[in-house]
């Protein structure tokens, strides 16, 4: 044990011993009176000190769907499993310890997630750990304490507020048309990708004259203005002007797509709407979630299927 306190700054390592070694007395491999009061004293320590993040040198980017990515390239900013998360709760509950304060530091790092990690945060750690809770709650047949409900609250009206955001301003209403590219060229397919960035506002194109021309005449004059930057070879230089409002527009349709079908499995769960009370439809139904009714028809988010499960954690009994 005093070993072990050494590395309370090393949560995820804590967490793994501590269920692994629950894992373990299970089993009858050691004295599981003597294993759950060592692992009920160092619950306590590890709990008091838990960390998600080990915050060091690193950098964002925009992510794919308008300024919510994780970190680009491999990523100095450690945070803990979900899985392990979920482990640790379940542990606590089979061990009759106290969640309430690893919830609450939940519920605190769901309200500090900082501006442009917002989908990293919620798709690949938030929401698999509240699906854990929910699946792990259905199960157990348990009610849900009141530190779960106010991570579960919490957590979800922060993700429709500041991850889906306010609808930007609609772009004009042929905007579809005028910024669809219909060639399949390689160079128009790269053309495309431009146009569907919204962190992009301007981008080169160094091809040959012909090439050039090509996608010049692509491009409607209204939504972009086009250049020639004189290099070897030159470019074509491209700007959105009113496809800048495109671009935002379809990366905001494409957060409510991927937030609806998210929250949509979510609530299948029917005790969602008794850990959100009054407050359930109010985020379910938020405005910020609704598509208007004149929007042309758009494909899928790329990878819609593979976002969604992605939030769901393995299902693996505690235990086993």
């Amino acid at each position: 044990m005093p070993s072990l306190e050494t590395k309370l700054d090393n949560t995820a390592f804590l967490v793994a011993f501590i269920t692994s070694a629950h894992d373990y007395s299970l089993s009858g491999k050691f004295d599981k009176e003597e294993a759950d009061a060592v692992l009920k004293a160092l619950f306590s320590k590890v709990v008091a000190s838990f960390n998600i993040e080990s915050v060091t040198s690193s950098h964002h980017t925009r992510g794919l769907y308008g300024g919510t990515s994780g970190y680009d390239g491999p990523s100095n900013n450690l945070r803990i499993s979900p899985s392990l998360v979920v482990k640790l709760i379940l542990f606590a509950d089979a061990t009759g310890n106290d969640s309430t304060k690893l919830i609450n530091t939940l519920t605190e790092y769901t309200l500090d997630v900082k501006e442009g990690t917002e989908e990293s945060t919620f798709h690949d750690f938030l929401f698999p750990v509240a699906n854990g809770i929910c699946a792990h709650i259905d199960t157990t047949e348990r009610s849900s304490t009141g530190s779960e409900r106010r991570f579960m609250k919490h957590m979800l009206a922060k993700y429709v507020r500041d991850y889906v955001k306010k609808a930007p301003p609609s772009p004009p209403p042929d905007w579809k048309k005028k910024t669809t590219i219909r060639c399949i060229c390689l160079n128009c397919a790269s053309l495309r990708d431009f146009i569907d960035d919204p962190s992009s506002t301007t981008k080169d194109f160094a091809l040959g004259e012909k090439r050039r021309n090509h996608l010049d005449q692509q491009i409607d004059k209204t939504f972009f203005t086009t250049t020639i930057v004189r290099a070897n070879p030159h470019k074509l230089r491209v700007e959105k002007t009113q496809a800048l409002l495109v671009s935002d527009f379809k990366a905001w349709v494409a957060r409510v797509q991927i937030a609806n079908s998210v929250l949509d499995q979510l609530s299948q769960k029917g005790y969602l709407e008794d850990m959100l009370g009054n407050q359930y439809h109010s985020i379910l139904s938020h405005q910020n979630l609704v598509l208007p009714d004149d929007l042309p028809a758009l494909p899928a988010p790329p990878g819609l299927r593979n976002m969604v499960q992605r939030t769901v954690p393995a299902k693996r009994p505690f235990g086993q």
